[in-house]
């Protein structure tokens, strides 16, 4: 179906996302929730009420800081390879780059992409970090739900991100638009309700 993977012992089969969509449009993967990382399509853990509940109050945060600033969607596929598109839990893009009607977002259209964790922090903090930085994603949030904390991926430099903290910091704002402030103490206690 895909390029050829080498292992130890066993060959794999590598997607890329032509073949990926065409699969899916097929009905060949079914109805879960997927995504492509590396060549592999990977499930989707389905969230439950609360991490649904954050997203929303992240997103309703993020559209008031930054008006018309940037463009703020849930679920949105971002085209990082020919062989990765991850499906982030809120992705902040580059108002009016494209109309995103036919094309996916590739991380040039990119500010910030957040993901909301609850159940596997190790899949966001380990796997998809590594994923978006050697994809050139400036910057990257993961609200962990289980230690009720946001850190803070910044400073892409040689394919990593320099700067892995746990912001403590009243306000916080998105590193290309730093004058769009908003309420991170809000959002940490939105974590603790």
């Amino acid at each position: 179906m895909a390029t050829p993977m080498a292992s130890s012992s066993v060959e794999l089969l590598t997607w890329d996302v032509e073949r990926y969509h065409a699969a899916a449009q097929a009905g060949l993967l079914g109805d879960r929730r997927l995504e492509l990382l590396d060549g592999l399509i990977t499930v989707v853990p389905n969230p439950d009420q609360f991490h649904e509940w954050m997203i929303r109050q992240i997103i309703k945060l993020l559209v008031q800081a930054l008006g018309n600033a940037g463009l703020v969607d849930k679920g949105q596929p971002v085209q990082l390879s020919e062989t990765s598109e991850p499906v982030p839990d809120i992705v902040v893009l580059k108002p009016q780059t494209h109309e995103y009607k036919r094309i996916r977002p590739t991380p040039e259209d990119v500010y910030l992409i957040i993901e909301v964790g609850n159940s596997t922090p190790e899949r966001d903090t380990e796997v998809k970090r590594e994923l978006y930085a050697r994809f050139g994603i400036q910057e990257y949030w993961v609200f962990d739900l289980a230690a009720r904390e946001l850190r803070v991926f910044r400073d892409l430099q040689a394919g990593d991100y320099q700067l892995d903290v746990v912001w403590t910091d009243d306000n916080i704002a998105i590193q290309a638009l730093s004058d769009r402030e908003f309420d991170a103490q809000r959002l940490r206690s939105l974590m603790n309700d």
